[in-house]
């Protein structure tokens, strides 16, 4: 059962929120009719707010509401301000399911809430000796229903909450963090609009839909809907899971290289490896292994997770061909794991060129310090040493002290480490010179005795 007393501290305007407060007290009390009648003047005073604040962002018709209001609050005479606030308060539901700040279903739970104000606060209403009764549990239903559809949430319109994610995600201001897009856009709309908003995610990059003439592409589009999906599943993962339930046919009907994309988007969520069906994932599978082409560093990524090389077998392998190393640390760099540390002294003793070494060791190495353990630490290092393109390469002195400032688990043990790896690159190069590693050499307190 929802605690009413949790749903006070919910309520959007702190203006409003006393109101709410007393209509739960009544309620506690036993007073139905108050709780009723009480209910009913937070609705009035928080649709009021709602449309002044639309009314400052802007909405034409939403000021021509509040100016209304603020003509009334105007007179002097109450006796001519009280009819005329009257006709106003029974507009109110109109005028808000036409803002958007209610949609059809909030419409028909609040009219009754009116019906049933006017019914507790109009004796007259009805027939001598049958007055209307409410019980405690109805008045709780209707606290509960307001408390839900209008009082916790936001000033945000429906149609216009939607058009701004959209512009969001097509700006070039575009950011992919999980917690500003749920906090900005998901969490400050109603329920049927949030609904429209992971339709649309979902759909986009699922499918990889065509998007006109926009300022992106279909593949940028698909990407960032999928940032947004992964934010959305944060706050309702079943509502996703539906959603791509949903699209499982229409899914399975796209080209192979967007599903292989769609992978690299979405593979991290089980509900999409899921949704997708067994023979999807075949033929993904099957895609991976006949077209290496596709396989992108977003993709490789997922190699890291043991369930997705599980589900998609041939990744693995496709991860182990690649030919570039730039590839692959980018990939390693994107999902830095336990699983991909044994590949790390390889790749730095492959190197070839000194543009190479340095990036293997930013994209890959350092992203995944805190996951190496002290031999194979000790493996990289070697590499790292024996290797000319690394040792020599202008960026790795520094890059050799952030990868012993990552590595702090690994102390006192790594200290022999550190040593020896300063012995043999300072054997090639004696101090002072650039490449003598002398800044790595006094973290770690190396001394020549």
């Amino acid at each position: 059962m929802i605690d009413l007393q949790e749903q006070v501290g919910r309520v959007h305007n702190p203006d409003v929120r006393p109101l709410v407060a007393e209509a739960v007290r009544a309620y506690s009390i036993g007073s139905a009719r108050s709780a009723i009648i009480l209910t009913w003047t937070a609705v009035c005073a928080d649709l009021i707010l709602k449309f002044e604040r639309l009314a400052d962002d802007g909405d034409g018709k939403a000021k021509e509401f509040a100016s209304k209001i603020e003509n009334v609050r105007s007179l002097t005479d109450v006796s001519v301000a009280i009819p005329q606030m009257q006709k106003i308060e029974s507009d109110l539901l109109k005028e808000a399911l036409d803002r958007q700040i209610i949609d059809t279903l909030d419409l028909r739970e609040l009219e009754r809430l009116k019906h049933d104000r006017n019914l507790c606060a109009h004796p007259s209403l009805t027939p001598l000796g049958e007055f209307f009764a409410p019980t405690t549990e109805y008045a709780r239903a209707h606290l509960t229903s307001a408390l839900n559809c209008l009082l916790t949430v936001p000033p945000s319109q429906g149609k216009r909450a939607l058009e701004r994610f959209q512009q969001h995600v097509t700006s070039s201001s575009f950011t992919d963090t999980p917690g500003f897009i749920a906090r900005t856009f998901y969490d400050h709309t109603k329920e049927a609009t949030r609904r429209q908003m992971v339709a649309l995610a979902v759909k986009h990059a699922m499918l990889e839909l065509d998007v006109g003439d926009l300022s992106v592409n279909a593949i940028e589009m698909a990407r960032r809907m999928a940032a947004c999906v992964h934010a959305f599943v944060e706050r309702d993962r079943g509502q996703v899971a539906e959603r791509m339930q949903g699209l499982r046919d229409d899914f399975a009907r796209i080209e192979g290289a967007k599903m292989v994309r769609a992978l690299g988007r979405l593979g991290d969520l089980d509900i999409f490896r899921e949704a997708i069906g067994e023979e999807t994932r075949t033929r993904i599978n099957d895609l991976i292994q006949t077209q290496p082409s596709l396989a992108d560093e977003e993709l490789l990524s997922l190699t890291s997770l043991e369930e997705v090389r599980a589900a998609f077998p041939t990744l693995e392998v496709s991860f182990a061909q690649t030919p570039s190393d730039a590839v692959r640390a980018q990939a390693i760099g994107r999902r830095p794991s336990a699983f991909f540390t044994g590949r790390l002294a390889r790749m730095l003793r492959e190197a070839r060129g000194f543009r190479a070494a340095e990036a293997i060791t930013t994209d890959a190495v350092l992203p995944s310090a805190r996951f190496l353990a002290t031999d194979q630490l000790a493996d990289i290092l070697s590499a790292w040493a024996d290797n000319m393109q690394c040792r020599e390469a202008s960026a790795m002195p520094a890059n050799a002290v952030a990868l012993h400032a990552t590595t702090s688990h690994l102390r006192p043990d790594d200290q022999p480490v550190w040593e020896e790896f300063i012995r043999k690159v300072q054997e090639e190069n004696p101090p002072p010179h650039y490449y003598a590693y002398e800044d790595l050499a006094a973290a770690v307190e190396f001394r020549i005795f």
